[in-house]
């Protein structure tokens, strides 16, 4: 009887720490929403690339730096789609 209720005790706390979890939400990268103001003369023409990022942001969570080495995985924050394809199509 005893086994049963330790049992059942830690079932329960179990299913009540799923449930404390918090939602999870998506992020995606979109473009600006207003051109940059200042133009380039038709004659010229600027390219960018190649663009790679660093392999510490490869993984789901959003990633921040809190200062000097110390960075920040949002394990409840991702991203809705890999990240570098989104960041070099922005």
């Amino acid at each position: 009887m005893l086994l049963r209720t330790a049992l059942l005790s830690v079932l329960a706390l179990g299913m009540v720490g799923c449930a404390a979890q918090p939602r999870t939400q998506f992020y995606d990268l979109t473009a600006a929403s207003e051109p940059a103001t200042q133009r380039l003369p038709p004659s010229v023409s600027l390219g960018i690339g190649p663009v790679t990022l660093p392999e510490l942001l490869d993984q789901p969570g959003v990633v921040s730096r809190k200062g000097g080495t110390v960075v920040n995985v949002a394990t409840y924050h991702i991203w809705a789609g890999e990240l570098e394809p989104a960041f070099t199509r922005v």
